[in-house]
């Protein structure tokens, strides 16, 4: 799973864990708990555009920190 995340399973008295691929998390699929099998999935287009412009914009903001550290260095 390309760039996989996990999550503690929110499922109560569970001590398992979802692994996640953001970027298939946009795409609707679903993940399950190794433990209980509870899941996580986006539903709506609302949920999907909220967390698809986070990632833009925390992809925006790894590449300014990139290039501040580069210039940092190259002073």
């Amino acid at each position: 799973m390309k760039d996989a995340q996990s999550i503690p399973c929110p499922a109560p008295e569970c001590s398992g864990t979802i692994l996640f691929s953001p970027y298939e998390l946009l795409e609707g699929t679903r993940f399950a708990c190794t433990h209980c099998g509870a899941a996580i999935q986006l539903q709506d287009k609302e949920s999907t555009q909220l967390v698809e412009a986070s990632m833009n914009r925390f992809g925006q903001l790894k590449d300014g920190l990139d290039k501040v550290k580069k210039a940092n260095s190259l002073s």
